[in-house]
């Protein structure tokens, strides 16, 4: 028996049981972790050396970038020459080292680029004696997975949040799975950070919660392709994305993010990218808030959005969006 199995709370172990049962892995693949960028760094402090080094597949959410500086850790952020477009080569060109480590969101969690599988077994091949560190915080959305490669890749850290878009503010903690090598080098640093018992009920409720999660994450798609078909009508180019956020792209970010918080609408920018530059990240919430989303844009200076296929005049247009916003209030 290991030393996690004599540690745990028998909430933490049912827990730990429900995710191994589901999810078709050893249950010693498994463990649980308090917060993420608090795993994160514990996991860094164990396995960095000056040998090797961090990098990450940009943009990165701001857990890595607290736990590389919590560690002392150096983090490398490599662009992809498309940004929408899954290739992992250039991150491979960046490595210097087998020992190298390597963080990435698939889907990223700000611009939701994807990655197929056999991109990373032959990424995880490359950095044989480092790490690859994935994190699936969007997987109710993409479906695509990493855990078929756990038994073959020794050297795969897969992260799940139970902070997921669905319970966001609710609760911090998550889950690894990780290759069966790496168990022993990480559970140590996973002690200092285990779960309470109450935090491990709620993320067992969380986790169970399997046919709510999936009749929302619909919801959330049919929302998202409604409010990306009515900004593209007057020619405002969207990403959907297999998330709960569109990206819009517009030629002037800042101050259609002005205006949009003068109507308490929150949009993101993605800076640090020339090629993400001009696109603004809007996360998919109520019907109301898409329909207040699509008015405010009907209402914008044609110059600052991208120039229409088609020019609309005022009529047309109050037209146009009224149907849209009707179509997604009842969305």
């Amino acid at each position: 028996m290991s030393m996690t199995s004599v540690l745990q709370s028998v909430e933490q172990f049912q827990l730990r049981e429900a995710i191994s049962l589901r999810l078709g892995v050893n249950i010693e693949s498994v463990l649980l972790y308090r917060e993420q960028s608090e795993f994160l760094t514990e996991l860094l402090k164990n396995f960095y050396t000056p040998s090797c080094r961090l990098l990450a597949a940009a943009p990165r959410i701001p857990e890595i970038a607290i736990a590389a500086d919590s560690a002392d850790v150096k983090l490398i952020d490599v662009y992809l020459d498309q940004p929408f477009v899954g290739d992992f080569q250039p991150i491979a060109k960046c490595l210097e080292s087998a020992r190298d480590m390597v963080y990435l969101a698939n889907p990223n969690r700000m611009s939701s680029v994807t990655y197929a599988t056999s991109q990373l077994k032959e990424l995880a091949s490359k950095i044989s004696q480092g790490l690859l560190i994935i994190d699936e915080y969007y997987h109710d959305f993409s479906k695509i997975s990493a855990i078929s490669l756990l038994k073959t890749c020794q050297n795969l850290i897969i992260l799940r949040p139970f902070e997921s878009w669905i319970t966001a503010g609710q609760i911090e903690a998550g889950f690894t799975l990780i290759s069966a090598g790496l168990a022993h080098n990480i559970e140590y640093a996973s002690q200092q950070i285990s779960l309470d018992r109450l935090t491990a009920r709620k993320g067992f409720e969380i986790f169970c919660s399997e046919n709510s999660t999936r009749k929302q994450t619909g919801q959330i798609q049919a929302m998202s392709l409604q409010l990306a078909t009515a900004l593209s009508r007057w020619g405002v180019r969207c990403q959907v994305c297999p998330s709960n956020f569109i990206l819009i792209e517009v030629n002037n970010p800042a101050a259609v993010q002005c205006l949009l918080a003068e109507r308490n609408l929150k949009v993101m920018r993605l800076g640090g990218d020339n090629q993400l530059e001009k696109y603004l990240r809007f996360q998919i919430s109520t019907p109301d808030k898409n329909g207040q989303l699509i008015e405010a844009f009907s209402q914008m200076p044609q110059f600052l959005l991208n120039s229409p296929g088609k020019e609309f005049n005022r009529l047309e247009k109050k037209a146009v969006i009224g149907s849209d916003i009707e179509k997604t209030m009842v969305g």
